[in-house]
């Protein structure tokens, strides 16, 4: 899916402000520099986005307070945020065995509705955005 343009990852936050290293996240779920109260509060703000109409198809984090506080979106029953543990039980018997149930503990994965990359202008829509090159 982030090959496509319709994947975007937000890493959680750590108190000490340190940032990921390469592809590297050195903050995990349950770590002891892991912000939980920040993350908890971008949890919060995708679900006040997805519930004003931004187009997004599933979300994954492995962090279940976060997830259970966050809970659905008005007009579904289904929770916004999801483990690993759902993701991978969904997949046919001989997946679920090589299924990564650790991928999520560094950041939220969310994946976007859609069939094709969005354009620049196409997300700044939909975002509302107004583009300036000043």
């Amino acid at each position: 899916s982030h090959d496509t343009g319709l994947a975007v990852d937000l890493y959680v936050f750590n108190t000490q402000g340190k940032r990921r290293a390469g592809r590297t996240n050195v903050t995990l779920v349950g770590g002891r520099e892991y912000d939980k109260e920040r993350t908890k509060q971008l949890a919060l703000l995708i679900k006040e986005v997805v519930a004003s109409g931004f187009p997004v198809q599933e979300a994954w984090f492995n962090d279940t307070d976060i997830n259970a506080a966050v809970g659905s979106v008005p007009g579904s029953s289904a929770p916004l945020l999801r483990t690993d543990d759902f993701r991978c039980n969904r997949k046919p018997a001989g997946e679920r065995a090589t299924c990564n149930r650790h991928m999520h503990h560094d950041h939220i994965h969310v994946l976007l509705r859609g069939t094709h990359p969005h354009s620049a202008e196409h997300v700044a829509a939909l975002l509302g955005l107004v583009w300036s090159w000043d």
